[in-house]
């Protein structure tokens, strides 16, 4: 049993049978770690990244991601929270229970994803920062003297898109005033009938694939009501 915490504002446990970093696609469903890392510890990473240093910092593992034998997928995120930046930044989802709430999902910022082959030093990194955006390098290529190595790393950018494609939020950007004035009600009822309460604006933003400030923001954008009529 693993225990998170959102931006120190709501702590639960995360059963392991729970957690999933691809919206339940099956990224995680082989081997994988986790590791919660509290604000202030880890300054290599931090410094690396240039994560700041009051950030909660979740790095995880996976092992032949989506099924892709002989790779590994690693991220390194922090909880969305109240980040200034997050609408342009790259987002990734953690699943876990709440005695309260029961099944919910944590929205991560995804500093680093590195995708590599097992026993090949070569990788490729993609990192996000919130002055330069995100950046793709392949890295270590000098040290793959081998040509079927190099092409199997090549062959990870697919892998990487693919992963990206699964589990990054759709852009809520894109989502048009039509599109969400006949999506948040229609989300809003359907989480209200399958739970059985008053779904949490928190709920429904993650529904639509967005975080909750933004769906705040649409809201007022779109002179909204809270809740839905």
């Amino acid at each position: 049993m693993l225990v998170s915490s959102y931006d120190g504002l709501v702590a639960w446990p995360i059963p392991n049978d729970l957690i999933d970093l691809q919206i339940r696609r099956g990224l995680a469903r082989t081997a994988f770690s986790m590791q919660f890392i509290s604000p202030r510890a880890s300054q290599d990473i931090r410094a690396d990244l240039s994560i700041p240093l009051d950030a909660h910092v979740v790095t995880l593992t996976v092992e032949n991601p989506l099924g892709w034998e002989g790779y590994n997928f690693d991220l390194v995120g922090t909880y969305e929270g109240r980040n200034p930046h997050a609408d342009h930044a790259p987002l990734f989802w953690l699943y876990g229970s709440n005695p309260e709430e029961g099944v919910v999902r944590v929205a991560l910022i995804a500093w680093q994803r590195r995708v590599s082959c097992q026993d090949v030093p070569a990788y490729i990194d993609a990192r996000w920062h919130p002055a330069v955006g995100e950046t793709v390098t392949l890295c270590g290529l000098e040290k793959t003297p081998r040509l079927p190595d190099a092409k199997r790393v090549l062959q990870g950018l697919k892998l990487l898109r693919e992963i990206e494609r699964r589990g990054r939020r759709a852009n809520s950007m894109t989502m048009t005033q039509s599109e969400f004035r006949e999506a948040y009600p229609r989300v809003y009822k359907a989480l209200w009938e399958r739970e059985g309460e008053r779904p949490s604006q928190l709920k429904v933003a993650a529904e639509l694939g967005m975080v909750e400030r933004t769906f705040r923001r649409h809201l007022e954008r779109y002179n909204l009501p809270w809740p839905p009529a």
